[in-house]
């Protein structure tokens, strides 16, 4: 599993802070605070009413200072199948003075859901590591990255959008199958097979002819040739590879996760990596926008992955061609017990680890056992 690093690219900072409930519970506390020391004339609940209206400005203008001068990067696999967990790594660093508190982030790749960061002081970089699951197929492009912050006090939310490149390619699930008995009699459209046998040098037996120059004397027919005074050889038949062909409906889908194409495209990813596995060619036969098929001949196990990973319906008017930049689920991550280690010198680093559950994927033999039947 190859992996990718995806530089930051940072976007304008045009979000101000955004008030909380939280905030307008102590404006409204304020209010009545100030009331009551204007009719009882108390100084103190003057002096707490201001202090209520100080807090709420501190929250206001402090998240503004804690989202400021930050990078992420983001570590991601470039090929993963679908259903499987991929480890995706997301790297935080300060480079401008005063310690930033209270981040987290927000990244939609492959699955969404947030991630708590903490504390970041200056010169320090911060690496998170989150195990999610590619549900869907396609490919995943880069998405933004939100930093937030609500420190100190959670009354106001800053946000700043930080665009990270880097494309996930989801290939299709591939459930093992084994020996398949329906792939060696498959039918093939190969001309040798249904006309007169090619000599070659296959293993089955095809007659006896006389010596030429050139022949291997492993061949030769030793009791024909004491029989008939002249040396002869045996012939054997040319061996000729039969190819199964692949048909995949593409013409509607319905669903966002383990769709039915989704579940046809596992099929035949299946029963192509089975029927290269035994020696046997596959053809693919999928259908486009233009309703005419698109035939992949003579490919390998990866260029049918490939072509399985961005088959979409073509009743979506987009062709066969399938991309994603997230998932439509939006559920935080489960945080994990946070490990540091060593960093260069001049730089530290602090990992941490989250995860979320992940879907509950049918078992590789139940799968096994529904595409054998």
């Amino acid at each position: 599993m190859s992996w990718m690093r995806s530089p930051c690219r940072c976007t304008p900072e045009a979000d101000v802070p955004r008030l909380r409930k939280r905030a307008l519970s102590l404006l409204i506390g304020a209010g009545v605070l100030f009331f009551l020391a204007t009719n009882v004339q108390a100084g103190w609940l003057f002096v707490l009413s201001a202090l209520m209206i100080g807090i709420v400005l501190a929250g206001w203008i402090m998240p503004v200072g804690a989202t400021r001068g930050l990078q992420v990067e983001r570590d991601a696999p470039a090929r993963v199948h679908q259903g499987e967990e991929a480890l995706i790594d997301l790297r935080a660093s300060s480079a401008s003075r005063g310690t930033r508190r209270g981040v987290m982030l927000r990244d939609t790749h492959l699955e969404s859901g947030d991630v708590w960061v903490g504390r970041i002081r200056p010169g320090e970089r911060v690496e998170v590591t989150t195990l999610r699951t590619a549900a869907r197929r396609g490919v995943h492009e880069g998405s933004a990255v939100s930093v937030r912050s609500r420190a100190p006090f959670g009354i106001a939310e800053r946000r700043r959008t930080i665009a990270v490149g880097g494309n996930t390619l989801v290939l299709p699930r591939v459930v093992p199958l084994g020996p398949l008995p329906f792939i060696d009699p498959a039918a093939t459209t190969e001309p040798a097979i249904h006309t007169a046998p090619r000599r070659g040098q296959g293993p089955e037996y095809l007659g006896i002819r006389e010596y030429r120059p050139g022949d291997s004397m492993r061949h030769v027919h030793w009791p024909s040739t004491a029989r008939l005074g002249a040396v002869m050889v045996r012939e054997f038949e040319q061996q000729q590879t039969r190819r199964l062909a692949i048909v995949v409906d593409s013409s509607r889908d319905r669903g966002e996760i383990w769709t039915p194409l989704d579940r046809a495209c596992c099929a035949a990813a299946s029963i192509a990596s089975a029927s290269l596995a035994q020696g046997h060619g596959a053809r693919l036969v999928t259908g486009t926008d233009d309703e005419r098929p698109e035939v992949l001949t003579r490919a390998e196990e990866g260029e049918i992955f490939e072509r399985l990973a961005v088959l979409g319906p073509v009743e979506d008017g987009v062709g066969s061609t399938r991309s994603s930049t997230g998932s439509p689920r939006d559920r935080p991550f489960e945080e994990w017990r946070p490990s540091c280690s060593c960093s260069p010198p001049g730089a530290r680093t602090t990992r941490r680890r989250c995860r979320r559950p992940s879907p509950a994927w049918p078992s590789a033999s139940l799968e096994s056992s529904q595409l054998r039947s």
